[in-house]
């Protein structure tokens, strides 16, 4: 029987570890493009991220005509730690409802998930990528921007 467990188990790791490579395989590296943000929408990120010790997320809304500009940084009702986001169900489907109804298209309100991460790692988490992966795997293109404090060299 421990035979049987110890085998499950590593099948188990062996799965999460293929996962974990066939995840990684959306990151695309870019030098040609840039995620520019207006001062508003900036200030907006910057002051969430410096506003408690837990992590905030939310969406941007960008030019219609440039895609990788951040007008706006909208955020939803969700639960928050200092590792993790989790957003309302019902505060997406609002949030979806009221961008469609002022003639937003999803690539304007629904491409770029911007959060913050209390303490200077900005680097996406294993959760982060899960939940891109899971949310965003399907559309054609989808930005996951993470902001954290730069802490200066002594």
């Amino acid at each position: 029987m421990n035979h049987k467990k110890q085998k499950l188990t590593n099948l188990r790791t062996q799965a999460s570890l293929r996962q974990r490579q066939q995840r990684s395989s959306w990151r695309v590296e870019r030098s040609d493009v840039a995620l520019r943000f207006s001062p508003t929408a900036w200030a907006k990120l910057v002051y969430f991220r410096d506003k408690s010790d837990n992590e905030v997320g939310g969406f941007a809304i960008t030019d219609p005509d440039d895609l990788l500009f951040v007008r706006e940084f909208i955020t939803v009702k969700q639960e928050v730690t200092c590792v993790s986001v989790k957003f309302d169900d019902d505060a997406i489907a609002d949030y979806f409802d009221a961008q469609v109804d002022l003639g937003r298209k999803p690539e304007q309100f629904a491409r770029v998930w911007l959060h913050s991460h209390p303490g200077d790692s900005p680097e996406p988490s294993a959760v982060d990528e899960a939940t891109f992966e899971r949310v965003f795997g399907n559309c054609q293109w989808a930005v996951l921007f993470v902001v954290a404090v730069r802490r200066e060299a002594c």
